[in-house]
């Protein structure tokens, strides 16, 4: 059982890159946040009081989640928007990582020193 998930997580993977998607964030919402209150994405979105095709377009990653939507999932899942929203923001991190990968790297690195990380909050980053 663990290497059919570990050949699926790998699969999905190789899917998400090949489709320019961080596909971790939508399949929490999808794979285990769903099922785990037994809801359909019909009935989800009937919750939700969105339409159907919006949760469609969150979960196929066309649209991102906005604070209005962080709101109402975490209402709908006992969690809490900042949940929502830190899955979004990884995610388009990573995209913008992703997409801009050739002009970051001719940015030269420069460190903060040590103090300064420290007073601004940089701790272990």
């Amino acid at each position: 059982m663990a290497r059919h998930l570990s050949d699926l997580h790998a699969k999905v993977d190789e899917v998400a890159e090949r489709a320019g998607v961080s596909a971790y964030d939508r399949l929490d919402l999808r794979d285990r946040v769903l099922p785990g209150l037994g809801l359909s994405v019909s009935r989800a979105a009937r919750e939700l009081r969105i339409a159907r095709q919006t949760l469609h377009r969150i979960l196929a990653g066309t649209i991102g989640v906005t604070p209005e939507m962080a709101a109402r999932l975490s209402r709908l899942s006992g969690t809490t928007p900042m949940f929502w929203l830190n899955l979004q923001q990884q995610h388009d991190l990573w995209r913008a990582e992703k997409d801009l990968s050739d002009e970051l790297s001719l940015i030269p690195a420069h460190s903060l020193p040590t103090t300064i990380r420290a007073e601004i909050g940089l701790h272990g980053e």
